[in-house]
């Protein structure tokens, strides 16, 4: 039963980069897991059983993974065949950083030194960027 109750607070939580913080919500769920550590292991498993996700019309999240402090999410642009292809002037990185850092996530980020990395990739799976979100990203983001 504890670990449905888990699994459904990480969910809840972590799938949505743009659900409002709820400070005491995310110290049950860390002291649940046992560590900020397990809690994104977890939530990186859990959210691994919901792939392949349409992030949007373009674009699809393939994997999610942790490793201590770093919740790696990788994503496939659907409509990109090779990185060469890829426009880069059309990324929107800061209105991502900011709705990362004004999430729940972004509590882990910035009170947890939790890191969130976005690896990017064409459709021939070469990485088009990364971009990673740390508690500096996130000031320099919310300072703007």
């Amino acid at each position: 039963m504890r670990s449905l109750v888990t699994a459904t607070l990480l969910l809840s939580f972590l799938a949505s980069a743009h659900a409002q913080s709820d400070t005491e919500k995310l110290q049950i769920a860390i002291a649940a897991a046992g560590s900020v550590e397990k809690l994104l292991a977890k939530s990186a498993q859990d959210l691994s059983a919901t792939l392949p996700r349409a992030l949007g019309p373009n674009l699809e999240l393939r994997s999610v993974s942790a490793s201590g402090l770093t919740l790696k999410n990788v994503a496939v642009f659907t409509n990109v065949p090779e990185s060469r292809n890829f426009d880069q002037s059309q990324l929107r990185l800061l209105a991502g950083t900011v709705a990362v850092c004004g999430s729940t996530l972004g509590q882990l980020i910035q009170k947890h030194n939790a890191v969130v990395e976005y690896e990017y990739r064409a459709r021939s799976e070469e990485v088009v960027f990364r971009q990673i979100i740390n508690s500096e990203a996130c000031k320099s983001a919310t300072n703007r």
